[in-house]
């Protein structure tokens, strides 16, 4: 598979749909199918989350640290991890949003209330799958890159947090910094 800046964005689920609208433009998050198709090889039941699946393959964190370090960040190693940290991070923070956790967490984080929701923003994240997904992606997106310097500069310890795990902090880190460099 080959990434372009722009390339058209096509539904490899449903491409057939009959009222499926596609368009060109910046694609920002691509969809690997051959993770479902993994997923789906290595569990042919369908017992398993996606996320325990990214989990079972970030498994040996020190394993992928030491080859993204050997490799570098712009790698194919860097996608790989990636490509499973988002797994596992997707239901994580849209979870996190809905129940207005992500909130408490980088209150936390910044050590004084900062963030605040309005109960009218409170339910239109918890009733809205899409306002959900997008406040994820863009989290997702503010984080992968810190993330995969740190785990290249050699800050994750193994012991204290998962390859995945660590990338959910990562992801609330990096929202409690947006928010304190706007407050």
């Amino acid at each position: 598979m080959v990434f372009a800046v722009c390339m058209p964005a096509l539904c490899w689920i449903a491409p057939e749909m009959p009222a499926a609208m596609y368009s060109c433009g910046e694609t920002a998050l691509p969809v690997w199918p051959e993770q479902t198709l993994n997923l789906m090889n290595d569990d042919p039941d369908g017992t398993r989350t996606a996320a325990a699946w990214a989990a079972d393959h970030l498994r040996d964190g020190e394993e992928w640290v030491s080859r993204l370090q050997h490799a570098g960040i712009p790698s194919g190693i860097s996608r790989t991890i990636t490509n499973h940290v988002f797994t596992y991070a997707w239901p994580t923070l849209l979870s996190k949003i809905q129940t207005r956790e992500i909130v408490s967490d980088c209150n936390t984080r910044l050590g004084r209330a900062v963030l605040t929701l309005t109960p009218d923003e409170h339910e239109v994240l918890r009733a809205s799958a899409d306002e959900r997904g997008d406040l994820a992606v863009h989290i997702l997106l503010d984080a992968i890159d810190p993330y995969l310097l740190k785990l290249h500069d050699g800050t994750w310890q193994p012991g204290r947090a998962s390859l995945p795990t660590y990338f959910v902090g990562a992801c609330i880190d990096e929202r409690s910094r947006g928010l304190k460099s706007r407050s």
